[in-house]
């Protein structure tokens, strides 16, 4: 018995130390390549996780959420799939989701007749509720410090569209930062 129980926990530190061992590979790898660095917006489409770097270490990093919470990645797993280093992306999509709350279909369509001349990007119905309508905007931007004033621009261009034709702007959803995708 005593022997069995040797062998289960000698078998357990074997697999754990197992583990850390490819986190310590993985994270001198990592260090020798720099596919990121702290500070950078990094996805892990396996891990479903997307932040900010916030840090790099040898066995682990983290990564800082969209909703702010820290996420602690395993080394190995960063080495083992695909990672899209979205700061080092030339160009951004800014997709800005709103609701609007047209008084008839025709005002709805002009607005968005008029909203996608305004944009120069594409403007879509993306759901209806009994809310109103769900609209999304989405833009190609240059990843660079003028990102965050073309995000407010984007929105100013829609609320211009939206008075124009009468349409009410219920609130923002949500303002999304993707590289670009292949639709």
């Amino acid at each position: 018995l005593v022997t069995s129980i040797g062998g289960f926990v000698g078998l357990a530190l074997g697999l754990g130390s197992q583990d850390a061992a490819k986190s310590f590979v993985a994270g001198v790898s990592l260090l020798w390549r720099q596919p990121f660095a702290v500070g950078d917006a990094i996805e892990i489409p396996s891990l479903k996780v997307f932040g900010k770097l916030l840090q790099f270490g040898i066995f682990n990093s983290v990564i800082e959420d969209l909703d702010g919470r820290p996420v602690t990645v395993p080394n190995a797993a960063l080495a083992a799939g695909a990672v899209v280093n979205r700061s080092r992306a030339r160009l951004r999509l800014c997709r800005l989701d709103i609701l609007v709350m047209p008084p008839s279909s025709s005002q709805l369509r002009s607005f968005l007749e008029d909203a996608r001349r305004n944009v120069g990007g594409s403007v879509n119905i993306s759901s209806i509720t009994c809310d109103g309508v769900g609209i999304t905007a989405k833009v190609m931007v240059k990843n660079d410090a003028t990102f965050d004033a073309t995000k407010g621009d984007l929105y100013a261009k829609l609320l211009e569209s939206a008075e124009k034709h009468e349409v009410e702007l219920s609130f923002e959803k949500r303002i999304v930062l993707q590289p670009p995708a292949s639709e």
